[in-house]
């Protein structure tokens, strides 16, 4: 005898859209009531909203929130904004510049002539450079 497959359950889909948000929302608003700060946490984490979006819904849903409360709101998360973006990584070029770096060079090689075919590059490494600057130094004229 074969085995009796048991029936999968289904996995838990997020609603994309706006219409199918707002066509679930209301039963949701209903089960999930509270205080409006809470609803509005939990409605951004259940739907996979943004905090904007969030605050659209819910008061196209009737949910009334405090005026400071959201003033606040968005002040904390434009500061995060501002967080987010003086810690955004810049790119190798702008690194190299700032750093005094020649962009024909990394972490190994000084000053890198080329690469294999392979794509492994090859050049003067930085410990030859230096023995080479230090040569360069101490040589009489």
């Amino acid at each position: 005898m074969t085995k009796r497959k048991s029936p999968k359950k289904p996995k838990k889909k997020k609603l994309k859209g706006r219409e199918r948000r707002l066509a679930k929302a209301p039963d949701w608003v209903v089960t999930h009531g509270g205080k409006p700060a809470n609803m509005l946490k939990k409605y951004r984490k259940y739907f996979a909203v943004d905090w904007e979006c969030a605050i659209s819904e819910l008061t196209e849903l009737g949910v009334e929130f405090d005026d400071a409360y959201l003033a606040r709101l968005r002040e904390t998360i434009s500061q995060e904004f501002q967080e987010e973006k003086k810690h955004t990584p810049i790119s190798r070029l702008e690194f190299d510049a700032y750093h005094g770096i020649a962009p024909d060079s990394d972490e190994n090689f000084a000053y890198i002539a080329g690469y294999t075919s392979g794509g492994a590059p090859f050049g003067v490494t930085w410990e030859e450079w230096e023995e080479i600057d230090w040569d360069e130094e101490n040589q009489d004229p």
